[in-house]
């Protein structure tokens, strides 16, 4: 699951602009973790959406529309739902 919220953030999220670079594949993975907790945890489009925002304000420095986070949280949020029982992140 680690490598499938990854992808949705590099290729659906990319608040950088790095998925149409050859920059190499790990941008985004030490937030992975965070949004694993959330998915686990049963967390709501909205509140996927909201902690991407959050992200970008307090570590990337600015923000992408709200519309992309928003995409992003949902196909993040159809993972937990495929995902029954997802094990906690360490």
């Amino acid at each position: 699951m680690e490598d499938a919220i990854e992808d949705i953030l590099l290729h659906d999220w990319d608040p950088v602009g790095i998925c149409d670079n050859t920059v190499p594949r790990g941008e985004y993975s030490c937030y992975v973790a965070g949004v694993y907790r959330l998915l686990a945890a049963g967390a709501s489009v909205d509140e996927i959406t909201e902690h991407l925002g959050r992200i970008e304000q307090r570590r990337i420095g600015f923000t992408s529309p709200v519309e992309k986070r928003r995409h992003a949280a949902g196909r993040l949020h159809a993972l937990r739902l495929r995902s029954p029982n997802p094990r906690p992140a360490g």
